[in-house]
């Protein structure tokens, strides 16, 4: 993460990242597949994912139903999938600030008690938006949220806000503000 800082951002962004940390455990993945669906979200979709995670068969039979989304798996660095996306959908886990890093705004699911702090911590400081825990999300949540998101003044504001953001705290000191 130190790293990131010296990294170059891309004018054009097109992709939309969707990943609840590599093994997806609470099996987000087809659920939010299902929804931008329902939604016709049509735009490309990057989906990062280990082929470990015991879902992984069920997500790319739901790739090869789509022209959009593409499964990417086991990468030993997410710098040029970071570049290319404008928003993500994720856990609030620690790729969520890779992603405040990388000024890709996110809305956030937590998929775990231990992501409280970082979700707090996030819309606090106005980085993103909190759908809700894994297990109290729905459809109606969801699109309500997703729609108000994806205003492009609010993707804006919130990529802005990741950027200045970025500018003033270093990773340490987030890092330090969380474990306070």
């Amino acid at each position: 993460i130190t790293n990131i800082k010296k990294t170059y951002y891309l004018k054009k962004r097109e992709v939309m990242l969707l990943s609840f940390g590599f093994l997806d455990e609470k099996n987000l993945i087809p659920k939010f597949i299902n929804w931008l669906d329902r939604i016709k979200f049509k735009k490309k979709i990057f989906i990062v994912v280990s082929k470990k995670t015991k879902n992984y068969k069920k997500i790319v039979t739901l790739e090869k139903k789509s022209t959009h989304i593409k499964v990417l798996s086991n990468l030993d660095n997410l710098d040029k999938i970071y570049k290319k996306c404008y928003f993500s959908i994720g856990a609030g886990g620690i790729m969520s600030f890779e992603r405040i890093f990388y000024r890709i705004p996110s809305i956030l699911v937590s998929t775990d008690n231990n992501q409280l702090n970082n979700i707090h911590y996030i819309k606090k400081n106005k980085l993103g938006y909190f759908l809700g825990k894994y297990n109290k999300i729905n459809f109606y949540k969801f699109n309500k949220i997703f729609f108000n998101f994806i205003n492009k003044k609010n993707l804006t504001k919130i990529f802005n806000s990741c950027k200045k953001f970025t500018a003033h705290d270093s990773p340490n000191n987030i890092f330090n503000d969380l474990i306070k």
